[in-house]
């Protein structure tokens, strides 16, 4: 399988890799490891990790936050502790998809918003929500926010584009997205994808 780390982030991987620095802890941006169908992606807090895949030709790294998936869609990946909303304690997917859509009512002159749980294959530990995003001079933007829990927050991503119908393209990326509960070890899961070995139970 064809391998290669990102150079947005390789300097900083290579340095995680060598011996002064096995032991200190992974920066705060997610990692992209090239595979022949696209970009895998880690994105680590504390002793987790979510990992997930970013495939097809027209994929393209902005950089380790902002991603164009396709012509005219993007992807935000981001991450918001529990800390910052209020109810992240009783329910925090829906206490974050409503914080989400408060800030966005803040910034556009109106905000409709849509459970989208069709797209998230029934997980518990998972929502999606729709947001049509309209402003007096710039044309719908319909953005579909995902959330995954954790331990201490909530894992987003946020696909984002004018155009109306990728419901396919949230939902392939959905299946693609998983939380690992252990601390992510980059050259680990290098060398688990070059053997093959990708696959988790």
């Amino acid at each position: 399988m064809r391998l290669n780390i990102s150079p947005i982030l390789s300097t900083s991987i290579l340095l995680l890799l060598s011996p002064a620095f096995a032991a200190t802890p992974l920066p705060p941006d997610p990692v992209y490891i090239r595979v022949d169908n696209g970009w895998k992606g880690f994105y680590a807090k504390n002793d987790q990790f979510v990992q997930y895949l970013l495939s097809g030709s027209e994929v393209k790294l902005q950089d380790p936050y902002h991603i164009l998936l396709a012509p005219r869609v993007g992807l935000l990946v981001d991450y918001v502790s529990k800390n910052e909303f209020a109810g992240g304690e009783s329910n925090l997917l829906e206490s974050h998809s409503k914080w989400v859509v408060d800030y966005w009512r803040k910034k556009a002159d109106s905000v409709e918003r849509k459970s989208r749980d069709d797209l998230g294959e029934k997980r518990k530990d998972l929502k999606v929500t729709e947001l049509t995003i309209k402003g007096k001079d710039n044309p719908p933007i319909k953005m579909h926010v995902i959330g995954l829990a954790s331990g201490d927050g909530v894992f987003v991503f946020s696909i984002s584009s004018p155009e109306t119908n990728i419901d396919s393209m949230v939902r392939e990326f959905v299946a693609t997205i998983k939380l690992v509960h252990e601390k992510l070890d980059v050259k680990k899961e290098t060398l688990r994808i070059k053997q093959g070995g990708d696959k988790r139970q």
